[in-house]
């Protein structure tokens, strides 16, 4: 019976699209990249240290995925993907030659000389997280702003003197024409950081060692910067809570713009000193939207989506990891982890190796570290009252992406299913702890949009082979729990 209504589902699919979009898609990527180190302190001659360790360093790499929609000369952005990785990291210790112990009343046959004398040990270790837009959005009602524009480069002058204002032209496709452009891009993303940092100071004379220590951890966006300082005799440790803030990333530069496809990639600006190397460099393609390919692709997407929440392993690896992070906030009275996004952490790592054909890179969907559990997450989602959330916005954002309402009505059409599970007999299931069930109505889900997509595939490119779709679809639905 499930499996009739979902292909019906394909078959009642949104209206079939009009003979060319009209739109132009675009996607622009732009990466800042900074090493900065430091050189090893010089020896003074006057007072001999000897220094050992790493130098501070540090290597940010920033990058912001913007997709964008040409319609009717107008630009507008929709999906945004940031990524910000951030080492700082120095290990030094520094030595002095000698250090004269002998006190000050004593004669100079007693003389107190230490060799090696006093030293001094610093350590850092500092990173930094970047929250999610649609967490920024759907936990603390936050907008970034993401902003692109075209503007002329060359345009004819008026018999006054002034540059014309380039008009739209219906007959090309965007309503952009062909020429030569400025691209203006500012993004942003909430960032935060983490880590520690230690220093020791230790008296040869004495033989006491004083540390000092502080603690990073990411709080709230609107929390204010806080520290709660413990000490002892000879230690003082500080914990500061960092809340996220705003980080913009900007860059301008000129492309020849073709309505009918074009790409390249440049460097906006390079600064190369003896310790600071940092470059802005931007890749850039635009091509006419095409829905077939792009249903083609979310198809594809989504039945692996749909495999992954299948997986087994998939499952034991979330559960194991979830009553480890259990142990460990019940010894330290911590906030208890969330089973789902752990299992959903270990469901992108599926989906990513299979898209990729390799594992993410070290940082990245890190389902063992709980500062990177989270996964991709949902741009719309079904609340805890069953309740869709936020489709205008979604709606608002596809829009803006260029993305064919045939997607858009098979992601809604997965999300009501949720909505479905969640209000009738699967309301029970819905909400339960066990993966195997909870992956299955996932799986079930998926499948539901995924017929729904299917069925606008076949109207609007009616030559496309979807065999391989149908065989998996086939195998997903014997393979799901029954409910």
């Amino acid at each position: 019976m499930f499996w009739a209504l979902i292909m019906l589902g394909g078959l009642l699919a949104s209206h079939v699209y009009a003979q060319g979009s009209g739109q132009v898609t675009g996607e622009i990527i732009l990466t800042l990249e900074s090493n900065v180190s430091e050189i090893l302190p010089r020896q003074s001659p006057r007072a001999p240290t000897t220094t050992t360790g790493d130098p501070a360093s540090m290597r940010m790499k920033d990058t912001a995925t913007l997709k964008v929609c040409i319609q009717n000369g107008r630009i507008t952005v929709g999906d945004v993907k940031r990524e910000f990785t951030f080492i700082g990291k120095s290990e030094l210790k520094t030595v002095d030659a000698k250090t004269d112990c002998t006190p000050i009343h004593q004669t100079r046959s007693n003389i107190d000389i230490r060799r090696p004398g006093n030293w001094r040990k610093e350590e850092w270790d500092v990173k930094v997280r970047v929250m999610r837009p649609e967490d920024a959005e759907k936990k603390f009602i936050m907008k970034l702003k993401h902003r692109v524009s075209l503007r002329d480069v060359v345009r004819p002058r008026t018999p006054e003197g002034r540059r014309e204002r380039r008009t739209l032209e219906a007959s090309v496709i965007g309503g952009l024409p062909k020429g030569k452009y400025r691209v203006e891009v500012s993004t942003e993303a909430l960032v935060s950081f983490f880590g520690g940092m230690a220093s020791q100071s230790h008296n040869v004379c004495t033989g006491i060692t004083d540390t000092f220590i502080t603690q990073f951890y990411p709080t709230d966006p609107g929390e204010k910067l806080t520290s709660r300082v413990s000490q002892d005799q000879h230690s003082t440790h500080i914990d500061t809570v960092v809340p996220y803030r705003k980080y913009p990333l900007v860059g301008s530069w000129e492309i020849d713009y073709d309505p009918q496809g074009c790409g390249g990639s440049n460097i906006i600006w390079q600064i190369k000193k003896r310790e600071v190397d940092s470059t802005l460099s931007v890749q850039w393609s635009f091509k006419p939207n095409d829905p077939c390919q792009r249903l083609a692709l979310m198809i594809e997407h989504d039945l692996t989506y749909a495999e992954g929440y299948l997986d087994k392993t998939a499952q034991e690896k979330a559960r194991k990891q979830y009553e480890k992070e259990l142990r460990k906030a019940e010894e330290n009275n911590t906030e208890k982890p969330n089973l789902f996004e752990i299992y959903t952490c270990y469901v992108d790592r599926y989906v990513y190796e299979r898209d990729k054909g390799f594992p993410p890179p070290a940082g990245e969907l890190d389902c063992e570290n709980p500062q990177q559990v989270g996964g991709v997450g949902n741009e719309i989602w079904v609340d805890d009252q069953c309740i869709l959330v936020p489709e205008p916005e979604y709606r608002k954002r596809a829009k803006d992406s260029c993305t064919p309402e045939e997607i858009v009505a098979g992601v809604i059409a997965h999300e009501n299913t949720h909505v479905a599970q969640c209000l009738d007999k699967d309301s029970v299931s819905y909400k339960t702890r066990d993966l195997a069930v909870w992956g299955g109505l996932e799986a079930a889900a998926h499948l539901v949009g995924i017929a729904n997509m299917l069925g606008s595939l076949k109207r609007l490119c009616p030559n496309y082979d979807t065999t391989s779709y149908e065989t998996r679809m086939e195998t997903i639905n014997r393979s799901r729990p029954k409910q």
